[in-house]
């Protein structure tokens, strides 16, 4: 599967871009690519599509079973030289159904109009059996309250997350049931300071297990970043068979009865 030519954006916007230049989006990066780096190396197959405006954290598919990596984004990046790149929407993917063996989306539903209609499209391309791995920043932490009071003071400070829309993680479990998108591992959650050090991105992996809450599992819902692993399932349904080829019987032959074996002697 080969792309040697990008397609047309439907809208193009450098403002998502823009967040992973300050020091706050480069914190993110360093906190996420440590988990994608144990995440990924359960994706393999022949064609893997990473959608996100930073460029450069589609490099993360090299270190992953994948024949083809493919990088999305709906801005104009530089083409990279071992992942092809192409130009288009999220909500009208330019691939065929059932085609991906998996779609990572980096803070990508975070951007577009209308998440549910992305995700629907990615479930579309995504072949049974397939993992789509979701990162966005969670509004039920910290970071959704800076959010929130940059939205009130952004005349003293322009705000670097205006542009995204945080999603409800349990309306996004929601869709990913409805979709047939069954999670393979518990949510990951990072980042619960308000200022996401380097202290958080080096303990990722030596947390000690917490109380379980819910549906949620070793970690409280409330930090700052949100990674999600999910798998296409594939349900089979049978039709029953209304042509089946009944048995032949033998009509029942209606007789009189006989009062008297005497009378059919004399006959």
């Amino acid at each position: 599967m080969a792309i040697k030519h990008s397609l047309a954006c439907d809208s193009s916007t450098k403002a998502g871009a823009l967040l992973w230049q300050t020091a706050f989006g480069q914190q993110t990066l360093a906190i996420e690519h440590k988990v994608f780096h144990q995440i990924l190396r359960r994706l393999h197959g022949d064609s893997v599509l990473w959608v996100g405006d930073h460029s450069g954290s589609a490099q993360l598919l090299q270190n992953c079973m994948v024949r083809n990596p493919i990088h999305l984004s709906s801005t104009s990046t530089p083409y990279q030289d071992s992942i092809n790149t192409i130009q288009a929407s999220l909500e009208s993917l330019p691939f065929k159904s059932n085609t991906l063996q998996g779609v990572v989306l980096h803070h990508a539903l975070e951007g577009v109009a209308d998440p549910r209609v992305a995700l629907r499209e990615v479930t579309r391309v995504v072949e049974p059996g397939g993992r789509v791995i979701l990162a966005g920043y969670n509004p039920w932490s910290l970071v959704g309250l800076r959010r929130a009071y940059a939205k009130v003071a952004q005349v003293v400070a322009p705000d670097i997350l205006g542009s995204r829309r945080l999603l409800n993680p349990l309306r996004l479990f929601d869709w990913l049931t409805l979709l047939g998108l069954e999670l393979d591992r518990q949510p990951f959650y990072a980042g619960y300071g308000l200022f996401l050090n380097r202290a958080s991105s080096e303990n990722l992996e030596e947390q000690r297990p917490r109380k379980m809450l819910g549906r949620f599992s070793g970690q409280l819902p409330f930090g700052g970043i949100l990674i999600v692993s999910a798998i296409k399932q594939s349900y089979s349904v049978s039709l029953r068979n209304t042509l089946q080829r009944q048995t032949k019987r033998l009509a029942t032959v209606a007789y009189p009865r006989v009062a008297s074996w005497q009378k059919v002697q004399d006959r």
